[in-house]
């Protein structure tokens, strides 16, 4: 749906099943008019959507004359019903949405899917992006971007778009080697990532050049720990690059609110060694 000036606008989206009082109601609504309430906890989804606050639009997700009233606001209440939990699919934010009239329940954080790209030059030092945007703005780390998931592009797909645009060559799915897959849960609270940590086996001739994502520069592996680095990639991301270089290596990493991390290695072997 394209932008509109009219900021009461028609969102669609799959309301998949409703609870009410313990009994899951099966809907069939997926393309429904709402408006939200800028009270609830995504400020984003309720700007989006007109940011009015209609409490009859939980009633308005049910096919029927019946079950509209039944489930309007102030019949609700007559009713007794106070628990009434929606599993709204927002299309825009790719993510789902609950949304409890009693409790104000947490949203479930959107699941990202992104690519790294390490990249090295004639003398093997890596290339890496000081970001200007975020996630980890300021921070040093490898190229790369997010997959277009609507497009059902593929990770590599998704890494040599990204070498054309960040790097400024031409690259095909020959010339990358699957190093890792790193999946973070709960990323700075705000969001899971999936990420394909590819390593380009095209040597670099020369330093990119600067963009909106950042500057580049070429460090020798030493320097790392000396640059301002994400904690994860800190923590296990870059020893188990440089560990399994050439190999492959899968890991979780569970991210908590009061910063610390839970790493598991969940698969690994080793490669060559003439890096």
């Amino acid at each position: 749906m394209g932008e509109t000036t009219n900021r009461r606008a028609q969102i669609g989206f799959d309301l998949s099943v409703a609870y009410v009082m313990g009994s899951s109601v099966a809907t069939r609504a997926t393309t429904q008019i709402a408006e939200t309430s800028s009270a609830w906890p995504d400020a984003d989804f309720a700007s989006r959507s007109g940011g009015k606050n209609n409490r009859r639009c939980f009633a308005r997700a049910f096919p029927g004359a019946t079950s509209q009233d039944h489930l309007a606001a102030g019949t609700a209440r007559r009713l007794g019903i106070y628990d009434l939990r929606l599993l709204i699919y927002d299309f825009y934010a790719s993510r789902t949405i609950i949304i409890n009239r009693k409790s104000k329940m947490p949203l479930v954080l959107p699941y990202k899917i992104a690519t790294l790209l390490y990249c090295f030059n004639e003398r093997d030092e890596i290339l890496l992006l000081e970001r200007a945007q975020e996630p980890n703005r300021g921070f040093w780390s490898p190229c790369g971007g997010k997959l277009k998931m609507d497009a059902g592009e593929s990770p590599y797909a998704c890494a040599c778009r990204e070498a054309e645009e960040e790097l400024g060559i031409k690259i095909s799915a020959s010339d990358l080697h699957l190093t890792g897959i790193v999946s973070e849960h709960g990323y700075q609270g705000q969001t899971h990532w999936l990420m394909f940590l590819f390593e380009v086996k095209i040597k670099l001739k020369s330093l990119p050049a600067d963009h909106r994502e950042g500057k580049f520069q070429f460090f020798l592996r030493e320097q790392l720990p000396s640059l301002k680095i994400p904690q994860t990639d800190a923590e296990k991301i870059w020893p188990w690059f440089w560990q399994f270089r050439g190999g492959f290596f899968a890991a979780h990493c569970r991210c908590h609110s009061n910063g610390t991390n839970d790493w598991t290695l969940e698969e690994n072997f080793y490669g060559r060694t003439d890096h």
